[in-house]
């Protein structure tokens, strides 16, 4: 997720010494898997969607689609923590992870993405081309892209969200093995979500990613004009969440998406725009954990619904 020329770590230790029990601990932080089961279980919802619309459950292809999109995602997580040691080592935040606190070497952490994205990638070849080419674009995207992009661009974010939005797809592509309106409505739903959450988080971390050297909304434009994005994309994210009632949801589902929606623009309405922007923004990202699971189960069990 970053540029590899400007990932050089101090050449003057070597790592520290760790003991077994800490080196896996630190392997399996290293594939962030708070981000890698969210990521997981947006496939998820994304493949209940398809079989719930198509009528028809396929377990074993569902169970698979998680399985794929998860070692994707921590194959990417993993190869991001390695190309992002040096500026994980400039910020607070993430200068105890594994590579910046010198418990791992860096080839170990490389050869741990490179074999957990190829283990992903080739079960995502069972799923069909769509399933693996979503997966694909969302690891391209998030290494190759936004990794250089969020050094020097607030459009990174942008970038960002759409790799992010690539699980979803790929869960409903490896059911329904077919393009539509669907697909893209989810895309622009997760896509809308994560921008306002990255935006949020980017508000009351802000003094953090300075330290980063990484450019951010508030950082340039101000919180004053980060706020009101975060609100326009709370309204995309609401229309969105809405459309899928067009695409065959039901009625309690739309009551309930709706109820969610206008719950996210009611708290940053209460939360007063005179409160500082650290705590603004915190209280639109706790709210948007809870949009995004409120997703995760409403979206398939629409379907179910009257």
């Amino acid at each position: 997720m970053t540029n590899p020329a400007s990932d050089m770590l101090a050449p003057a230790s070597a790592p520290a010494r760790a003991g077994a029990w800490t080196a896996l601990t630190a392997a399996y932080e290293a594939a962030k898997p708070s981000r890698t089961l969210a990521n997981a279980i947006t496939t998820a919802a994304g493949a209940f969607v398809a079989a719930l619309a198509a009528g028809v459950f396929d377990w074993p292809r569902i169970a698979l689609a998680f399985l794929a999109s998860a070692l994707v995602v921590a194959g990417a997580c993993t190869l991001n923590n390695y190309l992002d040691r040096a500026l994980d080592a400039r910020m607070p935040r993430t200068a105890k992870r594994a590579l910046p606190a010198r418990i791992l070497p860096p080839a170990l952490v490389l050869a741990e993405g490179v074999v957990l994205a190829v283990l992903g990638f080739a079960l995502s070849l069972l799923l069909g081309m769509l399933a693996f080419a979503a997966l694909a674009a969302g690891f391209i995207i998030y290494l190759a892209a936004y990794g250089p992009l969020k050094r020097v661009s607030i459009e990174s974010a942008l970038v960002g969200s759409i790799a992010g939005a690539m699980p979803i797809v790929a869960g409903y592509v490896a059911i329904a093995r077919v393009l539509d309106a669907r697909v893209l409505v989810l895309g622009i739903i997760l896509v809308a979500w994560q921008m306002a959450h990255f935006y949020a988080i980017a508000l009351y971390r802000l003094d953090d990613y300075a330290q980063g050297g990484i450019p951010t909304l508030p950082a340039v434009k101000g919180a004053r004009f980060t706020r009101i994005a975060i609100m326009g994309y709370c309204v995309i994210f609401l229309a969105a969440m809405l459309a899928m009632g067009v695409l065959g949801e039901g009625i309690l589902y739309l009551a309930a998406m709706a109820l969610m929606g206008i719950g996210w623009i009611v708290q940053g309405a209460v939360t007063p725009f005179s409160a500082s922007p650290a705590r603004w923004g915190q209280a639109m990202f706790r709210y948007s954990l809870l949009a995004i699971l409120g997703v995760s189960i409403a979206l398939p069990l629409g379907f179910l619904l009257p």
